[in-house]
């Protein structure tokens, strides 16, 4: 009998976000500044047998215009391990990130327009005074509709595996993400 995966469930609702650390200096969207809620949540498999959920809940701005999307967490000095960035893009694309200007580890997790999981990377920081040809990048396998970053080692804490971790939006982050992207 074949073992399966534990489910990854990610839910986002409304309280109060080439891309990764980098900025310009474009207009913001008015509710740039907005975060969302955001839910993870572990269920074990039938095949289990197990009793435990692991249900881990994040802030998380929205990068859905070129400006944020390339400003990215540049600059950010501290993330805390219930924080982060999701980054929309107008349209499915081969997405790749990058640690320009970002002075902590981040996680940064690649979906597709059906909300799974397609693959993740743990970002390092670059060594001190590297040149923008010497910073790694860190791409999507296929292309990707949403990339979300979060703060070094978080993706290995949750368990999240690709293909089984799917991400679900509040009604309010729908009609957000309706109003499209730039």
């Amino acid at each position: 009998m074949k073992r399966l995966l534990p489910t990854l469930i990610i839910l986002i609702i409304p309280i109060t976000v080439l891309s990764g650390c980098n900025s310009s200096g474009q207009a913001e969207r008015s509710d740039s500044k907005v975060k969302f809620e955001l839910w993870v949540e572990t269920k074990p498999t039938k095949s289990e047998n197990a009793n435990y959920s692991n249900k881990s809940s994040f802030q998380v701005k929205v990068a859905d215009t070129d400006e944020l999307r390339r400003r990215g967490l540049s600059g950010v000095k501290e993330l805390g391990k219930d924080e982060g960035m999701l980054f929309v893009m107008p349209k499915p694309t081969n997405m790749r990130m990058w640690m320009k200007g970002c002075y902590i580890p981040l996680d940064v997790l690649y979906f597709d327009s059906d909300n799974k999981l397609i693959n993740f990377h743990r970002m390092t920081v670059p060594a001190a005074g590297a040149g923008d040809y010497a910073l790694a990048t860190y791409r999507s396998d296929k292309p990707a509709k949403y990339a979300l970053e979060l703060a070094g080692g978080r993706a290995e804490e949750l368990g999240v595996k690709p293909e089984i971790t799917t991400m679900s939006f509040s009604t309010a982050l729908l009609k957000r993400l309706e109003e499209g992207t730039e």
